[in-house]
């Protein structure tokens, strides 16, 4: 039984590497960080970034990313406390089509 489970997990362990290795091969976004999904208005949004608004430019390029694949270009990234660290575009985009929760990574 042990040579079994052994087996399915080298090939399951074996799979997501392909997997990896196809998709960073194509320039495909591969994220291997543990990901969280939160409510987005539990997501903390420091001074800095409601100061700095994103350019119109960066803003329409990353709604039209999400819109054509349903997908945000950058993650949202937050701290412990669940303060956003980067993905202010993504936080955007999420609050403008009423996204409940959201897919996070922690630093």
């Amino acid at each position: 039984m042990d040579n079994i489970l052994s087996f399915i997990i080298g090939l399951w362990a074996g799979g997501i590497a392909v997997i990896l290795n196809y998709a960073a091969r194509n320039g495909e976004k591969v994220s291997t960080k543990v990901i969280e999904n939160i409510c987005l208005d539990d997501i903390k949004i420091s001074k800095n970034f409601k100061r700095v608004k994103p350019q119109r430019d960066k803003l329409k390029e990353r709604i039209a990313y999400y819109e054509k694949t349903g997908d945000f270009y950058s993650p949202i990234v937050l701290n412990k406390d669940n303060v956003l660290i980067d993905g202010y575009t993504s936080y955007i985009i999420a609050k403008m089509y009423e996204i409940e929760k959201v897919d996070i990574e922690r630093k």
